[in-house]
C-alpha cells in the first residue's frame, strides 16, 4: 500500500550493515507470558529492566547489565495477570513503582473479580483497587493516577491512595465477549501538555476515544472486523492499533475526528498482539515498526518504493502474545526486541552484524 511522503522517513532509513537477529531466552515462566514492559525498577542498574506477567500469576524482573540476562520472580498472585505498567504514580514512594492487574489473588481454578496491585521491590505487594471483572490493561496516567480497564467494559482512573473514578462503562448486554477491553493507550498531546486522551480497544472490534478530563464526551471512532488487541501511541497524538485479523492500523487526527491507514495486512489467522516503534535493521534498511502475534512471527515492516514489506526477524516456538522494544545493547545502532507468549518464555532479540552480502539476509516476506 502507498504511504504519504511525510510518513515514510519516520519508518525507515538506510542501513549500511547487514544484521541477523540473535535470540536469547531471558526467562522461562510457569504460564504463558501475557505482557512485557521495560522501565527502571532498580535504580542501581543503569540499563532498563524488563518485567513480565503471565497466566500463572507470576511477575518476573529481568536485568540485562553484565552481558547476560538474569531473572527473578518478584511476586506470585496465584491467578492470572495481564495488566502491567511501570512508572511513578505514587508521590509517597521515591522512584518508579510496578502496577500489575488481573484476577483477585487466589488459587488457580478459583478465579474471581479483578484487582490492581502495587509492587515495590523490598516491600509487600499492596492491593490498590479491586472490582468485579478481570483487569487486562493498566497505564500510568500522570503523577497520581492509573488508567485501568476491565473485562466488564469499564474504564477507571485509579489513584494509588485509594480514590476510584469510573470514567466509562459499556452498556449492559447478553454477549459476554462484547465488553472485554484488551488495551488502552494514552495519547501524546500535540501541544506538549500532559496526556489526557486515550484510545481504548475492545476484543470485539470497537475503538473508543475518551478524554479523561471530560469522559462524558467519549465515543466509538472505529469498528474493526475480527476485533482489536493492542494500542501503541505515536509522538504526534495518533496511535498504531493491531487487529486479531491481522491488520495494522495507523490512526491520526482529522480535526475533531479520526482517520486511519492500513499499514499491513497479515493473515486473518495471525492474531496480532502488538506493534512497537524503534530502529529495527532488516532487508538492508532500518524499519521503524515491528509486530508479533499468534502466527509466531516477529516481523519488521520495511519500506520499499513507498510500500511496507513485512520481513520476518524471528519465528517463535508458539503463539505470540506480547512485544516490547528498548535500547538494551550498546553499539549496534538498533533497538532490541522482547517477545513472549504461549512459549512461556521471555526472549530477547538482538541485531548482530553479519558478514553476509546485503541480498542474503535470512528471513521471509
Amino acid at each position: 500500500m502507498k504511504l504519504s511522503a511525510a510518513l515514510i522517513p519516520l519508518l525507515f532509513s538506510a542501513c549500511a550493515s547487514v544484521p541477523h537477529w540473535e535470540p536469547t531466552v531471558c526467562y522461562e515462566a510457569r504460564g504463558a507470558i501475557e505482557r512485557i514492559r521495560c522501565g527502571h525498577v532498580d535504580a542501581a542498574d543503569p540499563l532498563p529492566q524488563a518485567l513480565s506477567v503471565d497466566q500463572a500469576g507470576d511477575v518476573a524482573l529481568v536485568h540485562f547489565s553484565g552481558g547476560k540476562p538474569r531473572s527473578e520472580v518478584l511476586y506470585r498472585n496465584g491467578t492470572e495477570l495481564t495488566g502491567l505498567a511501570i512508572g511513578d504514580a505514587d508521590p509517597s514512594i521515591p522512584g518508579a513503582e510496578i502496577y500489575v492487574g488481573g484476577y483477585l489473588r487466589g488459587e488457580a481454578g478459583k478465579e474471581q473479580g479483578g484487582a490492581v496491585y502495587q509492587l515495590v521491590p523490598g516491600r509487600e505487594a499492596r492491593t490498590i483497587w479491586s472490582g468485579s471483572a478481570y483487569v487486562h490493561s493498566i497505564e500510568i496516567a500522570g503523577p497520581r493516577a492509573l488508567l485501568v480497564s476491565t473485562y466488564a467494559g469499564e474504564v477507571h482512573l485509579v489513584e494509588p491512595g485509594g480514590a476510584d473514578h469510573l470514567l466509562w462503562a459499556d452498556a449492559p448486554g447478553t454477549d459476554v465477549e462484547r465488553p472485554k477491553i484488551k488495551d488502552a493507550g494514552l495519547l501524546a498531546d500535540p501541544a506538549g501538555g500532559a496526556r489526557h486522551e486515550a484510545l481504548v480497544a475492545f476484543k470485539t472490534g470497537r475503538l473508543l476515544w475518551i478524554d479523561l478530563a471530560h469522559p462524558e464526551s467519549a465515543r466509538v471512532v472505529h469498528e474493526e472486523q475480527g476485533g482489536l488487541s493492542r494500542i501503541t501511541p505515536d509522538a504526534q497524538g495518533g496511535a498504531y492499533v493491531t487487529g486479531y485479523f491481522g491488520r495494522l492500523l495507523h490512526f491520526t487526527r482529522a480535526g475533531a475526528d479520526w482517520r486511519f491507514e492500513v499499514l499491513d495486512q497479515e493473515g486473518t489467522d495471525s492474531g496480532l498482539r502488538g506493534a512497537v516503534l524503534g530502529r529495527f535493521p532488516a532487508a538492508g534498511e532500518t524499519a521503524g515498526i515491528a509486530l508479533f502475534g499468534y502466527h509466531k512471527l516477529c516481523r519488521a515492516l520495511v519500506a520499499h518504493s513507498g510500500v511496507l514489506d513485512p520481513f520476518t526477524l524471528y519465528v517463535d516456538i508458539d503463539r505470540g502474545h506480547t512485544i516490547e522494544a528498548a535500547e538494551l545493547v550498546a553499539g549496534n545502532d538498533a533497538d532490541e526486541l522482547l517477545i513472549g507468549g504461549y512459549s512461556k518464555r521471555v526472549t530477547l532479540l538482538v541485531a548482530r552484524t553479519s558478514s553476509k552480502p546485503r541480498n542474503s539476509i535470512s528471513g521471509e516476506r
